[in-house]
């Protein structure tokens, strides 16, 4: 009984999983969508990882911006969600930043794609 109930619930994952359930989530911004998806895909350990890679860098160079669980926002003041608009040089290295990242995960490839989607 034990089995047969956790063979069930694998179909049924599996099933969800390939209806689109649940659905993925939007974000305003293509780097948050890209970062989201990377997120999503490879888990808390490396999601962490790279997030703290990116604030060390953000701290080092100023750039006044951290990578949440949920995305980029501005570091400055804790209450600014990740819609606050980042500025547009900060943006550029930023987001080189995270691209190189990234690529030791995924290909170019996806990471376009995704930019593209968002």
């Amino acid at each position: 009984l034990l089995a047969l109930s956790g063979l069930a619930m694998a179909v049924a994952a599996a099933w969800s999983a390939a209806a689109g359930f649940p659905a993925g989530r939007k974000a305003e911004r293509p780097i948050d969508q890209l970062w989201l998806d990377f997120r999503d895909m490879f888990g808390v350990l490396w999601s962490l990882r790279v997030a703290e890679r990116i604030n060390a860098a953000s701290a080092m160079y100023g750039w006044n911006v951290a990578l949440s669980w949920n995305g980029f926002k501005m570091s400055d003041s804790p209450d600014r969600d990740s819609s606050t608009e980042i500025p547009a040089d900060v943006a550029v290295v930023l987001r080189q930043n995270l691209l190189n990242l990234l690529r030791r995960f995924v290909s170019p490839q996806w990471i376009e794609r995704r930019l593209d989607e968002a």
